[in-house]
């Protein structure tokens, strides 16, 4: 069955605010647009990429002559296409009826209710769960300002995160706001989304995320990805490399650790998503035993992410045009730069 691929990356927006006739910034459609390409790298043969205009269509057959690429780009839903999004909410699901998708291909407003709230951070705590992990190591979810106040004493350094956001952003470093203004902000937090999380604060060696691909019955582990943040932990760019160049960078075993997580994750997340997903993860300095740990389960995007972009462009370019996925403000945002005259494809993610 052909899908057609939607790149909508304001979708975790849309997953946090949750209100009928959502309307997204403009700067996050205009990333949305920029981007509509990006899909055309892990197209399969027979695939669909929905864009917004002829323009896109035209760039799009361009790159698909000058790569080899399979997915054809398109401004409107061919018959018995099954819809393949980079996320999914009630937001997305109007998209594509505007697109002219018939509503019974499209999973329900139920079924879309069920995905956001796998998508909230507390499916990190169930994770965790299955996975061993020590009780002290997990994140702990709260409603209360006062118990978030206590948990913080108890675990010394901690990130505070909102229950939907992505990207590095909704979080918070316990070490660096007055405790005053601390409580003002997680009641904040609170009052928006119904409660907050609180978790250790790791003493990061390397970011890095394992990629996962549902179908609906089970959860298999595809690969390896390793980003980059800025010193606020908002990601900043992907390295574009093999799976052999990308493991050997991270210098760990991850295989046993991505198949308990296979386990885990269907049975969490199946029957109700299929699709790429996400688990970022991260090595730390552990001072008591001054050893390098793996944190397994630093966040879940339940959509498909940048390392699956990454992930697939590598597999599809020459070794010598490999390198990093870069935010940068030299090129328009969302502009995929893989000229012959750039020996580094750049992905342009200018945050909305």
């Amino acid at each position: 069955m052909s899908s057609i691929l939607l790149f909508n990356p304001e979708n975790d927006l849309a997953l946090a605010v949750d209100r009928p006739g959502y309307t997204p910034p403009a700067a996050a459609v205009r990333l949305r647009h920029a981007g509509c390409l990006l899909p055309m790298w892990w197209a399969e043969v027979g695939d669909y990429i929905l864009v917004g205009d002829t323009d896109s269509v035209r760039r799009g057959m361009e790159l698909k002559e000058l790569y080899g690429l399979p997915g054809t780009p398109v401004t409107h839903i061919p018959p018995g296409a099954h819809p393949a999004p980079w996320g999914w909410s009630g937001y997305t699901r109007r998209l594509f009826i505007q697109a002219g998708m018939a509503e019974g291909i499209l999973p329900s407003d139920s079924n879309i209710q069920q995905l956001r709230m796998l998508s909230h951070r507390r499916t990190t705590i169930d994770i965790h769960r299955l996975l061993g992990t020590p009780e002290h190591l997990r994140p702990v979810e709260t409603s209360s300002v006062e118990t978030a106040m206590d948990t913080i004493r108890r675990m010394g350094r901690t990130v505070i995160k909102l229950p939907w956001s992505s990207s590095g952003r909704g979080i918070l470093y316990s070490a660096d706001i007055p405790e005053p203004t601390l409580k003002e902000y997680i009641a904040g937090i609170i009052h928006r989304q119904g409660s907050a999380l609180i978790e250790p604060h790791f003493d990061r060696i390397r970011d890095f995320a394992t990629l996962y691909h549902s179908d609906g019955c089970q959860v298999r582990y595809k690969g390896l990805s390793m980003f980059t943040t800025d010193g606020r932990g908002y990601y900043s760019g992907n390295i574009v490399a093999t799976q052999p160049e990308l493991e050997q960078m991270l210098g760990t075993d991850i295989h046993p650790l991505a198949t308990k997580l296979e386990q885990a994750l269907t049975s969490l997340i199946c029957p109700y998503y299929r699709g790429w997903l996400g688990i970022d993860m991260l090595l730390y300095r552990d001072h008591e035993t001054r050893t390098t740990l793996t944190a397994p389960c630093i966040e879940m995007n339940l959509r498909c992410t940048m390392g699956v972009a990454a992930m697939k462009i590598a597999s599809r370019l020459p070794a010598e045009r490999r390198g990093i996925l870069l935010t940068s403000t030299t090129l328009p945002a969302g502009a995929i730069d893989l000229s012959p005259a750039t020996s580094t494809p750049r992905f342009i993610l200018d945050r909305p």
